[in-house]
């Protein structure tokens, strides 16, 4: 199984629309660790969070995120 991050940044690269819910349900992962690895993502820097309006946000993954997703492929892929 994928680590996890790597999930999350994925899906994040080939739809910045996608819901929390979404993310959940297309990696599999439980809601709460979406929540969880979204605010690491925008704490850190590799994942920005627009508003669309008082109720949908977009996720967008920066240049950084792009970076740390190929860095976590290569570390896992070491494995």
């Amino acid at each position: 199984m994928q680590d996890n991050e790597i999930l999350i940044l994925e899906e994040l690269e080939k739809n910045s629309n996608i819901t929390q819910r979404d993310l959940s349900e297309k990696t599999g992962l439980s809601l709460g660790m979406v929540n969880i690895l979204l605010k690491k993502f925008i704490k850190k820097g590799f994942v920005k969070l627009e508003r669309l309006n008082s109720k949908s946000f977009r996720y967008i993954l920066t240049p950084e995120g792009f970076k740390e997703k190929s860095k976590k492929i290569i570390e896992y892929m070491k494995i």
